[in-house]
C-alpha cells in the first residue's frame, strides 16, 4: 500500500477500497512504513571518506573527463519540492518560482546515489546559502579534503572544494545547439556541464519514480519532509540492487535526461571530520584549479 502511495499518489481512500482495509488502517501502516523508510535513509544515504580516494570510474573510462577531472568526486545542487503550507509560513517556503517548496541540498556520486542530503529548508532560501549553513555547520556533510571538489553550478561559489563554471559564459546543453564552444571558457563549461549531470539526472529518475514528490499536494510539511527522505532512501536502495531499472537505464543513456520535465542529515558517516573552514566566496586556489583544467582540455582539443 505504501508503495502505491510513493509511487503513483492516489489518495488513501482509494488505496483503503482498493485493498479492502479501513482508511485509519491505510494511514497508521503508510506513517509506519515512512518512519522505517526513514531510519534506511540514516543508514544508506551516506558516504565513507575512503570512498573519495579514487577517481570515479564514470571519469575513468571518458576520454572527455580523463584526466582533467580526475579529482572529481561527485555533483551538488538543490532542487524543489511543493509542500501545503498557510497563512505567515506561505511567505518563507515561497520560492523564486512562484509556489510553496522546500529546497533541498543533495549531494551525489557518479552512480547517481544520494550520499548527503538537507531536507526541508523552505524554499524561500537559495542554494549557496544552503551549502554554506551545510559546510560550517554540519559534521556530517562530505566535506572534500587535500585536493578533491564537487562539482557546482554558477550559482554556488568557485570555492576549494567546489568546482563552479566561468560565469557569464555558454554553459547548458542549449547554449550550444548546433554550434561548437569557441574559446577555452566555453570548452570548459561545455565538459562541466555534461559531468555535472549527473546530479540532474539523478533528482530526474528519483522525482520521476515516486509520483508523491510532484503530483497533488495530500501531506503537510512534517509528513513531506520524510516522504522526501523515504523516497531518497528507496532510491538509493534500488541502485544497490543491481536489479535492471528502467529509470536508471535511460538516464544513464543520455546526459540530458529528465524523468518528469532544515531537516535529516545522515548520521552514519566515517571519519567525518573537517579540515578547513568553508568561505562562500571564491578563491584563488580553486580558480587556478579550474584553469588548469581548462587550459589542458583546449590544448588538447
Amino acid at each position: 500500500m505504501s508503495l502505491k502511495i510513493l509511487g503513483h499518489n492516489p489518495s488513501q481512500r482509494n488505496i483503503a477500497a482498493e485493498f479492502q482495509v479501513a482508511q485509519w488502517t491505510v494511514s497508521s501502516k503508510f506513517n509506519d512504513v515512512v518512519n522505517a523508510l526513514c531510519g534506511l535513509h540514516s543508514d544508506i544515504v551516506s558516504w565513507k571518506r575512503g570512498g573519495f580516494d579514487d577517481t570515479p570510474e564514470r571519469i575513468m573510462r571518458d576520454k572527455r573527463y580523463y584526466p582533467y577531472f580526475q579529482d572529481c568526486i561527485g555533483a551538488i545542487d538543490g532542487t524543489h519540492v511543493r509542500v501545503r503550507v498557510g497563512g505567515n509560513k506561505k511567505i518563507t517556503y515561497w520560492n523564486h518560482h512562484n509556489y510553496t517548496s522546500m529546497n533541498i541540498l543533495a549531494v551525489c556520486d557518479f552512480n547517481m546515489k544520494f550520499i548527503y542530503t538537507r531536507i526541508g529548508v523552505p524554499g524561500r532560501a537559495h542554494d549557496s546559502k544552503i551549502l554554506t549553513h551545510c559546510a560550517r555547520h554540519d559534521e556530517y556533510f562530505p566535506f572534500p579534503r587535500s585536493e578533491k571538489y564537487f562539482l557546482v553550478d554558477s550559482g554556488y561559489p568557485n570555492r576549494r572544494g567546489f568546482l563552479a563554471p566561468y560565469r557569464g559564459e555558454a554553459y547548458h546543453p542549449n547554449h550550444f545547439a548546433g554550434r561548437k564552444p569557441t574559446t577555452l571558457r566555453e570548452t570548459f563549461n561545455k565538459r562541466h556541464s555534461s559531468l555535472r549531470s549527473v546530479i540532474e539526472r539523478t533528482f530526474g529518475v528519483w522525482k520521476g519514480k515516486w509520483s508523491v514528490l510532484e503530483g497533488r499536494i495530500r501531506y503537510d510539511v512534517e509528513m513531506q519532509e520524510k516522504i522526501v527522505a523515504a523516497t531518497m532512501a528507496l532510491h538509493n536502495f534500488i541502485r544497490d540492487s543491481n536489479i535492471e531499472d528502467i529509470d536508471f537505464n535511460a538516464a544513464e543513456e543520455t546526459e540530458s535526461y529528465d524523468a518528469d520535465p532544515i531537516g535529516n542529515t545522515s548520521p552514519s558517516h566515517d571519519d567525518h571530520g573537517v579540515d578547513r573552514i568553508y568561505d562562500p566566496t571564491a578563491d584563488e586556489y580553486m580558480s587556478t584549479v579550474r584553469e588548469g583544467i581548462a587550459r589542458e582540455i583546449w590544448d588538447d582539443r
